[in-house]
């Protein structure tokens, strides 16, 4: 399944640790800083257990059709990431929304 993460913050660079664990196609959209962390470092997660991927990652989103988008931003940027995204949003694309600050 091609994945896309809008927001690459803690929330949406954990998903997408977790995705790419269990052999998703999953790219990370982000900021520059966080994306260019994440493409030298990769992404460690530490809790129950313990592991590092290096998913795709990018700053702008890319042309082909995904399967799932994941919206991962503040819920102020909900807007402007849809706006963003409208390109990428398919017939057969489900949106999913894990975003903080919603309630």
């Amino acid at each position: 399944m091609r994945i896309y993460i809008l927001g690459a913050g803690s929330i949406g660079s954990l998903f997408g640790a977790l995705l790419s664990k269990i052999g998703e196609d999953v790219t990370l959209i982000g900021r520059e800083e966080h994306v260019e962390a994440i493409n030298n470092r990769g992404l460690k997660v530490v809790g129950v257990e313990e592991f590092t991927v290096c998913p795709k990652a990018v700053t702008k989103i890319p042309s082909e059709l995904p399967d799932l988008i994941i919206l991962a931003t503040k819920s102020y940027s909900t807007a402007y990431a849809l706006e963003c995204a409208k390109e990428s949003i398919g017939e057969n694309t489900w949106v999913l929304s894990i975003q903080n600050g919603l309630g």
